[in-house]
């Protein structure tokens, strides 16, 4: 919560378009167990919604930041993986291992990808996609700054690049998002390893979601068999 505050404040100052935490009033505080903030609020608008245009902008311009003047964690999305794999509840065994051992793999790919490219390191959102994006007026904030971190900045441009493949967003859509951002994502050299850590932190998100409904248990069995084909153009569908 302290990060995420923190996150929000230098934004703010930078005069990045993000959304302001309600700073007249003590935060965060504990309430039954639980972390609570206060954000400023934004009204619904008639104004179109965010589109993959802003998100470009918005991450061009994130990456473009300074160093920020606080600790910010290093990416690692593999604790979190690991969390959710060792608390699995009905999903089979043999689903359990391969995640498990497809997680250690691509760990390893993924610490010596970032450690070969510092260059490429800096700033990240961690979670940045349109439904992280919220019409203020005329502007177009980034909310959301709970996976904040420091690590590849192609990290961000990953959800928007496997949309294509993943979740049918049409190719030209994704052709605008590169030409306003100024990078394809999908011609970085560790594009593979980075699409592989993400596809499979999607996928444990959803598996713990499978005893839910049917509707995720059937999603969570399709992207299982197409990680275990590596098959990357299997379509899968966002819930």
């Amino acid at each position: 919560m302290d990060k995420e505050l923190a996150t929000a404040r230098w934004l703010v100052a930078q005069g990045f378009p993000a959304l302001p935490p309600r700073d007249d009033l003590p935060q965060p505080i504990a309430a039954e167990g639980r972390l609570v903030t206060f954000w400023e609020y934004v009204p619904p608008t008639a104004l179109p919604a965010p589109q993959l245009s802003d998100l470009a902008r918005l991450l061009r311009a994130l990456h473009a930041l300074p160093e920020p003047d606080f600790a910010v964690p290093p990416l690692n999305p593999f604790p979190l993986m690991r969390s959710r794999l060792e608390k699995a509840e009905g999903v089979a065994e043999a689903d359990v291992a391969f995640l498990s051992s497809a997680c250690r793999d691509a760990e390893d790919d993924f610490h010596a990808l970032v450690a070969a490219d510092p260059a490429s390191y800096g700033l990240v959102h961690g979670d940045a996609h349109r439904g992280n994006l919220l019409r203020r007026g005329e502007r177009v904030l980034l909310i959301d700054y709970e996976a904040v971190a420091m690590g590849p900045r192609a990290w961000d441009l990953l959800p928007t690049a496997t949309a294509v493949d993943r979740f049918g967003l049409p190719p030209a859509e994704y052709a605008a998002f590169v030409d306003i951002y100024g990078a394809d994502v999908t011609k970085h050299p560790g594009y593979r390893t980075l699409r592989t850590v993400r596809e499979l932190g999607m996928t444990t998100w959803l598996m713990q979601n499978v005893t839910h409904s049917p509707s995720e248990a059937a999603e969570f069995a399709l992207r299982m068999e197409s990680l275990r084909r590596g098959d990357l153009g299997a379509r899968w569908h966002a819930l």
